[in-house]
């Protein structure tokens, strides 16, 4: 399709029909925050254009929150209470999204993913972040950060690291009583170099056989 606008109508069809031709079930959607700064209302604006034309595809979807963004906003002077903010921003996602039937659950909680934590990290912040919501989510964290939501946490994910094949199996044999979340996928590569961001930390190439390996090792850990 070439370059594209996230928040093109017939763009957004376009690749959720082909995620559902794919066979898969859901997306987990990356979202900044309400707070005004950068690009983050155009985020939130793109983020419910997908939204819109989720269900009517037959997809669910989920929040991976940007809590690290309360503490560009502070820094930004942009905001002045780190709490009051996500407190803010939670009201918001209850509102708005975790209501909506195609809302992923889990153990009939809305699930809510932190790509963290990066600004709030003990058990009291999180405590104090949550209580304006109705229903608590199933919250996880990126994995080994779950200590920093203590009871908070329901779980953790799995992301993409160097090793990641040592990372990946080190995550899968430890011993935690929460839910992990497995990851696969073909290859990694960021782009910050190429948006301007600095240099890119890491690149995996893209192959079948990282695929295959990504892929079984999800499998054998018997995790969702």
């Amino acid at each position: 399709t070439g370059p594209y606008a996230s928040g093109d109508p017939d763009i957004i069809e376009y690749q959720l029909l082909l995620m559902k031709l794919s066979g898969i079930d859901g997306v987990l959607i990356d979202w900044p925050g309400i707070t005004k700064l950068y690009d983050y209302p155009l985020l939130v604006r793109n983020t419910e254009k997908f939204i819109e034309l989720i269900g009517k595809v037959g997809l669910n979807f989920a929040i991976v929150y940007e809590d690290q963004n309360i503490n560009i906003a502070f820094n930004n002077n942009t905001i002045t209470n780190k709490i009051g903010t996500a407190q803010g921003d939670m009201t918001y996602i209850e509102t708005k999204y975790f209501k909506n039937s195609s809302y992923i659950k889990i153990d009939g909680k809305p699930l809510l993913l932190v790509f963290g934590p990066q600004t709030f990290q003990s058990e009291s912040e999180w405590t104090q972040v949550f209580a304006p919501l109705n229903t608590k989510p199933a919250f996880f964290t990126l994995w080994n950060e779950s200590n920093e939501a203590g009871k908070n946490a329901s779980g953790e994910f799995a992301w993409v690291y160097k090793n990641h094949l040592d990372d990946l199996n080190g995550f899968y044999s430890k011993t935690y009583s929460g839910i992990k979340i497995s990851s696969a996928y073909p290859g990694f590569h960021a782009f910050y170099q190429e948006g301007g961001w600095g240099t890119n930390p890491f690149k995996i190439d893209v192959s079948l056989q990282t695929f295959s390996q990504t892929l079984d090792l999800a499998l054998q850990s018997n995790a969702p």
